[in-house]
């Protein structure tokens, strides 16, 4: 390297810097969709295991049932029974479709399906028998015992089929953790030879310009450049944070209402937004609903209903754009907390889609 002219030396450097840019990130790359994939394995095996502890509870309660019947003749106890069944069909098939790509698995199902089939065949025959002809008849011929062989044989079953999973689950936690250490290498090894290029770079360029103020502007630029990535990557892991906490809000089981007041809420928090409000579109009336407010002392002077195409939020809702609006929407919504009272000056109107559905904040 120290041949070359002072030109050659940067460019080489350039292009070594370049290369190694391509090959990290190749690597980085394939490190973090292998871990992707064996996260994904991980949930489908945990899926395995948890449906394979539903079926053998399923089938323990309907067993438990069915003896509580035969003791007592007493048809409410018949009534877990009556639950389990669907569960249990729907049990197998969920673990047919999961362990599909495991040909052992796969056989163990089969034959668990068949022991399973043979013990509900042995549970309604005790259900009707003892209906028909009484507890007496179904002890004198051991009739409650008649499915204990083969309820051991389920449970051996399952014990084979969850171990399996298990053990998968240590390899492919071990492989996501082997992936995720791969990329931090990467990402590590990357860096600091970048550093060091750059180091060597710096050190021929400031040995070959002997005037200082140009070294300086250079300095400078570079500098501006760099406050310029920097301002770029805060407002980027800005926006990641919000979307991680958002996501953290909508995650579980909730109604249209619960999830629109939790989305503004923590919009609004995140923002520092002074108030808000979000409206869902209602395709049947081709309308825009009101379902969530923030921070809004009069509720009851929000417009519960606005057309597409009315106001600034129904205009916003028509032409699919954010719009910003000095001034405010409605004289009637004042801003009050108890020691300020405040006007709404400046409205931001977004709209937002989620499965091509219209929806105004």
């Amino acid at each position: 390297m120290l041949k070359l002219s002072f030109r050659n030396q940067v460019l080489a450097g350039f292009a070594v810097s370049l290369l190694l840019v391509f090959i990290v990130g190749i690597l980085s790359y394939n490190s973090i969709n292998k871990l992707q994939d064996d996260t994904v394995w991980v949930d489908h095996t945990q899926k395995v295991i948890k449906t394979s502890t539903n079926l053998l509870q399923h089938l323990t309660d309907g067993e438990t049932a069915m003896r509580g019947f035969g003791a007592t003749a007493k048809r409410a106890f018949l009534e877990p029974y009556n639950k389990s069944l669907p569960l249990i069909n729907n049990d197998l098939d969920d673990l047919r479709d999961l362990i599909a790509d495991n040909l052992t698995q796969a056989k163990r199902v089969e034959n668990l399906t068949q022991n399973v089939n043979n013990q509900l065949f042995i549970l309604k025959t005790n259900i009707e028998t003892r209906e028909s002809q009484g507890l007496e008849y179904m002890v004198q011929r051991n009739m409650f015992v008649d499915g204990k062989k083969n309820m051991d044989q389920i449970r051996s079953i399952l014990s084979q089929i969850i171990d399996t999973e298990s053990n998968l689950l240590t390899v492919r936690k071990d492989n996501s953790k082997a992936a995720a250490t791969n990329a931090v290498i990467f990402i590590l090894v990357g860096s600091a030879i970048f550093l060091l290029i750059i180091i060597v770079l710096f050190y021929y360029i400031q040995r070959t310009f002997d005037e200082q103020k140009k070294i300086e502007e250079e300095i400078k630029v570079a500098n501006i450049e760099l406050e310029q990535v920097l301002g770029e990557n805060k407002a980027k892991n800005w926006l990641l944070t919000g979307t991680g906490l958002l996501n953290e809000k909508i995650q579980g089981q909730q109604t249209e209402k619960e999830l629109s007041d939790n989305i503004l809420a923590e919009v609004c928090s995140y923002t520092e937004a002074k108030a808000g409000t979000l409206y869902l579109f209602n395709e049947a009336e081709d309308r825009l609903d009101f379902y969530a407010s923030y921070a809004f002392a009069n509720v009851g002077a929000i417009k519960k209903s606005i057309k597409i195409g009315e106001g600034w939020v129904g205009q916003a809702a028509k032409d699919n754009k954010a719009a910003v609006v000095k001034g405010s929407l409605n004289e009637k919504l004042d801003l009050e907390s108890s020691i300020i009272n405040d006007v709404l000056v400046e409205s931001y109107i977004v709209p937002f889609f989620f499965d091509k559905k219209k929806g105004t904040m």
